[in-house]
């Protein structure tokens, strides 16, 4: 399988070294910034020929990464994004946003614990893909096959889109937890009442309640909540620690459109509602946790 990574940041150079472990694929990685990638092809050379695109770029240039490939890119090329993000101008989430612009090409989202820096060193991976396409569901898994990474399928692509949003804001309550209540029962807690706020927001969304105890839910909320190496389990040290942060994990960056998606239903989310008060309102974020209704 001819298979193209857009982005070759630490998931992009990750999911390469671990689709490589597959001999029948064939990886061609591209980035925008120039040097990033050795003897790197033009992108109108690589596009036409690949059957499998990966799209491994942050949400806020999804858009501009989908426009620039379109103009070479044939009609049966599965696009398939790794983002986890909610467009800041349009509240479109991935799967909306590649929809629009290219809406001749079967889409996919890739969702799951698939933090980079394991994979990269040969740990397992598990990936749920997501799409509306049949063919898709059934056509890509097999370039995982023999590789360190499982795959399940589901087609609900839109809900996989919002627990991958969901689930890195929650990340960042689990990451100040670690300052503010170290020991494991209360991050027990913080587990069940995060999973069971997705489990309400993913529906009203228009997902299904389901995908939050999937690995693109609960799953990867414990992988990214627990994972020293996830910027949203850092950037929620840094909270508790500091009442401040310089990281823009996607988490920090989405809160907002999360928020302004579910509108006047946020005050029925207490976990959510704790981390509003930290993060946009600069609450002290012990006294926000001191009053969590645990129970």
């Amino acid at each position: 399988m001819n298979i193209t990574i857009i982005g070759a940041g630490e998931i992009g150079q990750a999911l390469a070294g671990v689709l490589t472990q597959n001999p029948d694929n064939t990886i061609s990685l591209w980035d925008k910034a120039d040097g990033k990638v050795s003897d790197q092809k033009p992108l109108e050379q690589i596009i036409p020929n690949a059957q499998i695109i990966f799209m491994c770029v942050p949400s806020r240039a999804m858009r501009a990464a989908a426009k620039e490939t379109s103009a070479h890119l044939p009609a049966e090329t599965a696009i398939i994004s790794i983002a986890k993000g909610i467009e800041k101008d349009t509240l479109a989430t991935m799967d909306e946003v590649l929809t629009a612009e290219l809406p001749n090409n079967p889409i996919a989202l890739l969702g799951g614990p698939l933090i980079a820096e394991e994979i990269s060193q040969g740990q397992t991976g598990v990936g749920l893909l997501a799409s509306a396409d049949k063919n898709a569901l059934k056509n890509i898994p097999p370039i995982f096959s023999g590789t360190s990474i499982a795959i399940a399928t589901t087609n609900d692509i839109h809900g996989v889109a919002l627990a991958g949003v969901l689930k890195n804001v929650y990340a960042i309550s689990l990451g100040a937890a670690t300052i503010l209540s170290p020991g494991l029962n209360f991050r027990g807690w913080l587990v069940q009442q995060a999973c069971a706020e997705m489990s309400v927001i993913i529906p009203q969304l228009g997902g299904q309640t389901a995908t939050a105890y999937t690995a693109a839910g609960l799953g990867d909320l414990i992988a990214t909540g627990f994972s020293p190496d996830s910027s949203n389990h850092q950037t929620g040290r840094d909270l508790a620690e500091k009442g401040t942060t310089e990281r823009q994990s996607e988490g920090y960056v989405s809160l907002r459109q999360v928020l302004d998606l579910i509108g006047d239903r946020q005050n029925r989310l207490p976990l959510l509602t704790a981390m509003k008060a930290i993060i946009i309102d600069q609450k002290n974020a012990r006294e926000v946790y001191d009053r969590l209704p645990v129970g």
